[in-house]
C-alpha cells in the first residue's frame, strides 16, 4: 500500500471512529433520558403522528415527477403547516427573544442608542444581539410592531430553508427521496414547534445550509471557481452575523478542504479554503466597522461571551455565583458588574478562574456527563419559549409532539450511523461535511452552556446524513414485499 493510500485510510478510519462515537453516544442518551419519560397515551399518539406523516409523504411522493412540482409541494406544505401551527399557538416573545424584539421596537422609535452605548447593557456584552435587533427592526417597521404579523412573515425563512434542504438532497439523491426527506423534515416537531420565536438560529441556519449546499455543489462537479468559494465565504459570514456559533461551519468547510487537498492532491481545495477564510474575515470586518462608524453599535457586533458560556458549561454558574434574575440581568451580568463592566478585567479573571478550577480538580465529571447526556438525549425545549397560553393549557399536545419529535430524532441518528458506518466518509463530501459540522457542534457543547434547543443545527446535518440511508432501507423492504418502481438516481445509499 502506498504512503498516500495509508494516509487516506488513516484519515477515513479516524473520521469513522469519531463520528460513530458521537452518534452512538446520542443513541445512548436518547434511551437514557427520554424513553422512560414519554410513556402512555402520549407516546402512542406520537407513534401514530409519525406513522401518519410517513404514510402521507410516501403516498404524495408517487405524484411527484419533477423538481418544480416537488419544490412547489414542499413550499405549500411548509407554509400551510406553519401558518396553522402559529395561528393556534399565538406565540409571544419571552426571555432573550423579548429583549431583541423590544430592542427592535426601540430602534424604530429612535430610542435604542442608550442600550448600545452603556457597557452594562446586554446589547454591548452580547453585542451580536444588537445586530439581530437591527434586522428585526425591519420587520417591526414593516409590521407596525405586530408580533403576529412579523412572526408570520418570518415563516418565509423556514420555507426557503426547506427549499435549500431539498436542493441539497438533490445533489446526490433522486427526486422522490429528496421530496420525502424534505417533507418528513417539515413534519419534524422539534423544528416547527419553535417557529414563532424570534430566534437567531433560524436565520443563521438558512445561511449555514446554503453554505453546505454551495460547498457540495462546487466539490461534486469538480468545477471550483473563485466566485463559488467567495459565495461560500459570504454565506458563512452572514450565518455568523446572526449567530456566532456558526463559526463551526467555517471551521468544517476549511478543515474538509485542507484534508481533501492532501488526500486527493487537489490544490484547488487549498486555494478554496484560503478564499473562504479571506472572504469571511474581510466581510466580517466591514460589517463590524459599518456598525461602529455609523454609531448603530459603537462597540461593534462581534464581541464574544466565550468565557461566560464556558463557565456555565463547566460549573453551571458564574464566578460570583449569583443567579439570573431576568434576561437582561443574568449571572453573566452580575459577573461583569463585579468587575465594573471592565471586559478586559473580566476576561483575565475568568481565564484564571477556569485555570484554577482545572488545577484544583474542581470540575465535576459527573456534572459534565449529566449535562451532555441531557443535551444529546432530552426533548427539544424551544417550545417552552413560545410564551403561549395554548402550550401551557394543552400538555397532552406538547407531550405527543415531543414524543414524535424524539422518534424522528432517534431514527435520524440511527440511519445517520448506518450511512457513516457503511461508507468511506472522506470519499463522500455529502457525508464528510455534515458529519464534521455535527461533530463540531457536539464537541463545543461538551464544555459550553447546554440547552437542548442548541441542537437545532444538528437536526439538519443528521437529516442530510440519514435520508439516503432511510430511502435505501425503504427500497430494500419494498423489494422484499413487492416490486416497486425504482428511482434510478436513488440506487446508492
Amino acid at each position: 500500500m502506498s504512503a498516500m493510500k495509508k494516509t487516506t485510510a488513516v484519515f477515513n478510519m479516524t473520521a469513522l471512529i469519531l463520528i460513530m462515537l458521537s452518534l452512538c453516544f446520542y443513541i445512548f442518551s436518547i434511551f437514557r433520558m427520554s424513553i422512560r419519560q414519554y410513556t402512555g397515551l402520549a407516546s402512542w399518539a406520537g407513534v401514530l403522528f409519525v406513522a401518519t406523516a410517513v404514510a402521507a409523504v410516501v403516498l404524495v411522493s408517487k405524484l411527484i415527477k419533477t423538481d418544480i412540482r416537488a419544490i412547489l409541494c414542499c413550499l405549500i406544505l411548509t407554509l400551510a403547516e406553519l401558518l396553522i401551527w402559529n395561528f393556534i399557538v399565538q406565540a409571544q416573545p419571552v426571555s432573550d427573544y423579548e429583549l431583541v424584539w423590544e430592542g427592535a421596537g426601540q430602534i424604530v422609535a429612535g430610542t435604542f442608542q442608550e442600550r448600545v452605548t452603556g457597557k452594562d447593557s446586554i446589547f454591548v456584552f452580547c453585542s451580536y444581539l444588537a445586530g439581530y435587533s437591527y434586522y428585526l427592526s425591519l420587520l417591526n417597521r414593516l409590521c407596525h410592531g405586530s408580533v403576529l404579523l412579523a412572526s408570520t412573515i418570518r415563516l418565509i425563512i423556514f420555507a426557503i430553508t426547506n427549499m435549500v434542504l431539498y436542493k441539497t438532497f438533490r445533489l446526490y439523491c433522486g427526486i422522490r427521496t429528496s421530496f420525502c426527506g424534505t417533507s418528513l423534515f417539515i413534519f419534524y416537531p422539534f423544528i416547527f414547534m419553535g417557529t414563532g420565536i424570534f430566534n437567531n438560529q433560524h436565520e443563521a441556519m438558512l445561511f449555514e445550509l446554503l453554505t453546505v449546499y454551495l460547498y457540495l455543489r462546487i466539490t461534486k462537479k469538480h468545477k471550483s471557481s473563485v466566485i463559488g468559494w467567495i459565495l461560500i465565504g459570504i454565506s458563512v459570514c452572514l450565518a455568523d452575523f446572526f449567530r456566532p456559533a456558526s463559526i463551526i461551519i467555517l471551521i468544517a468547510v476549511v478543515v474538509l478542504s485542507l484534508v481533501k487537498a492532501l488526500v486527493e492532491k487537489e490544490i484547488s481545495f487549498l486555494y478554496g479554503g484560503i478564499i473562504v477564510i479571506a472572504t469571511y474575515v474581510l466581510l466580517s470586518f466591514l460589517i463590524n466597522r459599518l456598525f461602529i462608524v455609523t454609531g448603530m453599535a459603537p462597540y461593534g457586533v462581534k464581541s464574544s461571551n466565550f468565557w461566560f458560556k464556558l463557565l456555565l458549561g463547566l460549573t453551571g454558574e458564574g464566578m460570583t455565583h449569583q443567579e439570573t434574575v431576568d434576561a437582561a440581568h443574568t449571572n453573566f451580568y452580575f459577573d461583569l458588574q463585579y468587575y465594573g463592566f471592565d471586559y478586559d478585567a473580566y476576561r483575565a479573571a475568568a481565564a484564571e478562574y477556569v485555570k484554577e478550577l482545572a488545577l484544583n480538580k474542581q470540575i465535576d465529571p459527573k456534572f459534565l456527563y449529566h449535562n451532555i447526556v441531557y443535551f444529546a438525549g432530552f426533548a427539544d425545549n424551544q417550545y417552552t419559549y413560545l410564551g403561549s397560553a395554548f402550550i401551557d393549557s394543552h400538555p397532552f399536545v406538547t407531550d405527543t409532539l415531543n414524543s414524535s419529535g424524539l422518534i424522528i430524532y432517534f431514527a435520524s441518528v440511527v440511519f445517520a450511523s448506518i450511512r457513516c458506518f457503511t461508507k468511506k466518509i472522506l470519499s463522500h463530501g455529502e457525508i464528510a461535511l455534515p458529519a464534521l459540522i455535527f461533530g463540531g457542534y457536539f464537541l463545543v457543547q461538551i464544555v459550553f452552556e447546554m440547552q437542548t434547543r442548541y441542537r437545532y443545527e444538528q437536526y439538519y446535518m443528521l437529516f442530510l446524513l440519514a435520508v439516503p440511508a432511510m430511502a435505501w432501507a425503504w427500497r430494500k423492504a419494498a423489494l422484499r414485499f413487492g416490486n416497486p418502481k425504482r428511482d434510478s438516481a436513488d440506487e446508492e445509499m
